[in-house]
């Protein structure tokens, strides 16, 4: 079992994300697109977005919870999916009709929402 980082800052929790995303990325196959600090904004939300995963159309977005507080780390990824799907109404407006949905996961690196 790992132990709770007790004054880890977010580069040293991400020592502990990366290499789990790393690890999925490589299984899901060579197709996918990982993104870290993905920045996108709408009106009411703006700034980077900790790890953007696509494939098939699909994307998750992962927000990386400060210290144990997964709760803010949850609302935060809910405000940051608002705006991932603002800006693919705009560019699937333009291409089509078909929308998928947007996934969302929250972690501190120990808990995983």
């Amino acid at each position: 079992a790992v132990a709770p980082l007790p004054q880890g800052c977010e580069a040293t929790r991400r020592l502990y994300i990366d290499p789990i995303l790393l690890a999925a990325a490589r299984v899901a196959g060579p197709d996918v697109v990982l993104e870290v600090e993905k920045e996108y904004e709408n009106q009411d939300v703006w700034g980077p977005i900790d790890y953007v995963f696509k494939y098939n159309g699909e994307t998750i977005c992962i927000t990386e919870g400060k210290k144990d507080q997964l709760d803010k780390g949850v609302i935060q990824n809910i405000a940051q999916l608002a705006a991932v799907a603002d800006h693919r109404k705009r560019k699937i407006s333009e291409i089509s009709s078909e929308e998928k949905p947007i996934y969302g996961i929250a972690t501190t690196y120990l808990n995983w929402q």
